[in-house]
């Protein structure tokens, strides 16, 4: 009977009942190494307590807003999202801003970034405005503020009435995950 070798790539089929005999061990460190990148590994909430009534266009922190993660992994994406209720006065127009502290340090400043909504002088009414936006993580803990500023130093208020009271359709929800990669 002659024999031949066969190669990798060869074979089309092969029945199973050609299989004899002990078969080798099969390596399966291939499909458990496979990156992670994309899962949560944590993720935290705040809501606030109380809005940010303001007319200032230096950015202030908005109370009860504030986010610590700890343990983290450096190098992982974190991402801070919230959804910001906003109400002003009648009778001027402005342009809120909000922004973001990591670890006491302003990330963005009312001059380069702000949430895009003018509001007219006729407006008096409450929108709520999605924030969102990513660092990587270079420490195993940051803090994470929110803030806001309004630019014509017209009375507005984040989070809350002009009154100064926080109801539940204007409060702030504001959370950070840390993300793999």
């Amino acid at each position: 009977m002659s024999m031949t070798k066969v190669t990798s790539g060869i074979i089309d089929t092969l029945d199973a009942s050609k299989l004899t005999g002990a078969m080798p061990a099969m390596d399966g460190s291939a499909l458990t190494n496979l990156p992670a990148g994309g899962k949560v590994k944590q993720w935290k909430q705040a809501i606030n307590t109380s809005g940010l009534l303001t007319t200032s266009t230096t950015m202030a922190d908005i109370p009860g807003c504030t986010i610590t993660l700890n343990d983290l992994v450096i190098g992982n994406m974190i991402e801070i999202s919230a959804m910001i209720p906003i109400r002003k006065d009648s009778g001027y127009y402005t342009h809120p801003g909000v922004g973001v502290l990591k670890d006491g340090v302003e990330e963005y400043t009312a001059a380069t970034w702000g949430i895009g909504v003018s509001m007219q002088p006729s407006d008096v009414w409450i929108t709520r405005e999605p924030y969102q936006t990513v660092f990587t993580a270079t420490a195993t803990s940051h803090t994470f503020k929110l803030q806001g500023n309004v630019n014509y130093g017209v009375q507005i208020c984040f989070g809350g009435e002009l009154n100064g009271n926080t109801y539940p359709y204007v409060r702030i929800r504001m959370i950070a995950r840390e993300i793999t990669v």
